[in-house]
């Protein structure tokens, strides 16, 4: 049960990544507050899924997520890239 409501809940934040995505394309105005809070819940979810993973000396390494730190650091790293 635990698996389906963890499936649930990542079907959920996937839809609404999709949503704000179309908003952004359509020109909708973001909430860049409530934005960059959810993105800073998204790196605690990826920085404590990566202390689990150490803690529970798993026989078998797990794949961790460099993220970034934020806003800055995003913007930092699309001025780096090519633009497409």
């Amino acid at each position: 049960m635990d698996a389906l409501a963890e499936a649930n809940y990542a079907a959920q934040e996937v839809d609404s990544a999709i949503r704000i995505g179309g908003d952004v394309a359509l020109g909708v105005d973001v909430d860049e507050e409530e934005l960059e809070n959810e993105w800073k819940a998204l790196v605690q979810d990826v920085r404590a899924d990566a202390d689990t993973a150490q803690t529970l000396d798993l026989p078998f390494s797990v794949p961790t997520a460099s993220v970034c730190s934020g806003p800055a650091e995003l913007e930092r790293e699309r001025q780096r890239l090519p633009s497409l």
